[in-house]
C-alpha cells in the first residue's frame, strides 16, 4: 500500500468515526450516473466538481438572468425603469447568443 493509500484511507477512517458520512446530502438515496456517463470523458471530473459547487455553464445563468429580467419588466410600472431593465435583457440575450453560437462553433 503506498503512502497515499494510506493517507486516504486513515483520512476516510477520521471521517467515519466524526460522523461526517452521516450528514451527505442524499444520504440513502440512488446515484443517477447516466449524465456523468454521457458526458465525454476528459470532461468528467471537471463538470462533477463545478455541479457539486452548484455553479451553472454561463448560458444556464444567462437564461436564468433573462428570464429574471422578463418578470421584473412584467411587473415594473415605472416606465424608465422597464426601459433600464429592457435595455439589460437585450443585452443579456446578446451575451446568451454569442455564447451558444461560440459552443455551436467548438
Amino acid at each position: 500500500m503506498s503512502i497515499f493509500e494510506k493517507i486516504a484511507e486513515n483520512k476516510i477512517r477520521e471521517a467515519i468515526e466524526n460522523g461526517d458520512f452521516e450528514r451527505l446530502g442524499n444520504k440513502g438515496q440512488p446515484l443517477h450516473l447516466d449524465e456523468y456517463f454521457a458526458t465525454p470523458e476528459d470532461f468528467r471530473v471537471g463538470h462533477s466538481v463545478l455541479k457539486s459547487a452548484n455553479v451553472l455553464p454561463t448560458e444556464i445563468e444567462l437564461i436564468r438572468e433573462v428570464g429574471w429580467l422578463n418578470q421584473q419588466i412584467e411587473r415594473c410600472e415605472d416606465e424608465e425603469e422597464r426601459r433600464r431593465l429592457k435595455k439589460n435583457r437585450d443585452e443579456k440575450q446578446l451575451q446568451l447568443r454569442i455564447t451558444l453560437e461560440r459552443n455551436k462553433r467548438k
